[in-house]
């Protein structure tokens, strides 16, 4: 009986202890992990985001939760992504409706953010160069008129006379 006895009372010792030692390296649920979000409000080096995923393929870029997480960017390495190409950016970059890729590090603090905004293909949106190239009918007429000279005879207004 005796030996029963204390046979339970050194496997509890040992569970405790090793439920103790567990706990001394156990890591934050953030910690060493990556998390995306959209910017929802900007505050000197922090930033307040909508924590969500991104979505492959097409339809909508980002799928965002109800759950909102406001982290410190000061020592982070922020890079903007456009297509293939990436580049070092400052803080000021970062605009609020942005999407954010954010890279945890072991203790919890932010490494490194890649931002990957909704101006993707420049001010224009649609991957032109934001610079209006639109011109009138008159302007396309006049063009037209220049270019089919080098083959034929055009008129004042542009058509085309048979030679």
């Amino acid at each position: 009986m005796k030996r029963k006895k204390g046979m339970a009372i050194l496997m509890a010792g040992t569970m405790i202890f090793s439920c103790v030692g567990c706990g001394s390296t156990t890591k934050t649920e953030e910690s060493d992990s990556t998390i995306t979000g959209k910017v929802t409000e900007i505050n000197d080096t922090s930033v307040t985001i909508q924590l969500g995923e991104l979505m492959q393929g097409g339809g909508v870029p980002f799928e965002a939760s109800d759950e909102t997480k406001t982290l410190d960017l000061k020592d982070a390495e922020i890079v903007e992504e456009s297509g293939q190409e990436t580049e070092t950016v400052d803080f000021e970059e970062i605009e609020v409706d942005d999407i954010l890729v954010i890279q945890l590090g072991d203790d919890g603090t932010v490494e490194s953010v890649t931002i990957k905004s909704g101006r993707m293909g420049g001010p224009g949106g649609f991957g032109g160069s934001g610079e209006v190239t639109q011109g009138t009918t008159e302007d396309a007429t006049e063009n037209n008129a220049e270019v089919t000279e080098e083959s034929d005879t055009a008129s004042e207004d542009g058509t085309v006379l048979s030679e």
